[in-house]
């Protein structure tokens, strides 16, 4: 009985260990350390061989991407279902595509332009006070065919891209306010954000 006993206080600690490491393994738990290091900000970077930022937003089941530069003519917005949160993959109704996977601190991967070019891209947490990925919205904006956001980052630069009517016009610079005046018409303005419920879904939301 005796040896019974030592065998069991042996063998636990280490059917404790072999459950935690199985257990972390599974792709399919997300990884809270990535909504952690994100914030509620996201991931800002860049985007090799043009003068782009690129923004991400991960939660539970959904991400969005932006990539812009109006003066390059890049315009690209990502939007839908995800697995993995560590593993995206977006394709949108251009036909662009990006791939990305986050390692340590970094989301790094691929992105496909509408143009069919390809790029290489790192982004790394953004911190601050109003940063991140903003967006002109509602039914003015959707009634003079203005498509237009912006991307701010930790150091306080700014990307963003202005097409209306499809045609890219020069980019104005993001106001402070929640609204932008552009050819005589007040536009709402949007900013999204990442919202982390520990007990629940992560999701990412609009702010107003």
């Amino acid at each position: 009985m005796k040896i019974k006993i030592r065998f069991i206080k042996l063998f636990a600690p280490l059917f404790f260990i072999l459950i935690t490491v199985a257990c972390s393994d599974d792709p399919t738990v997300p990884d809270e350390q990535l909504f952690d290091i994100q914030g509620e900000n996201g991931f800002v970077g860049t985007v090799d061989g043009t003068d782009a930022f690129i923004a991400l937003l991960i939660a539970d089941e959904e991400a969005i991407v932006y990539v812009c530069n109006g003066e390059e003519e890049i315009s690209e917005w990502f939007r839908g279902d995800i697995a993995v949160p560590e593993n995206i993959n977006l394709i949108n109704g251009n036909g662009a595509q990006i791939t990305g996977k986050f390692i340590g601190k970094t989301f790094t991967g691929t992105v496909i332009l509408s143009d069919s070019s390809t790029h290489s891209f790192s982004a790394t947490p953004n911190t601050g006070n109003e940063t991140g990925i903003f967006q002109v919205y509602g039914d003015l904006a959707v009634q003079e065919g203005l498509v237009a956001g912006w991307i701010l980052n930790t150091a306080e630069e700014e990307r963003g891209s202005f097409r209306l009517n499809s045609e890219f016009v020069p980019t104005p610079e993001k106001p402070k306010t929640s609204t932008i005046t552009y050819k005589s018409n007040n536009f709402s303005i949007q900013r999204f954000s990442f919202k982390w419920h520990p007990d629940s879904i992560s999701v990412i939301q609009v702010n107003r």
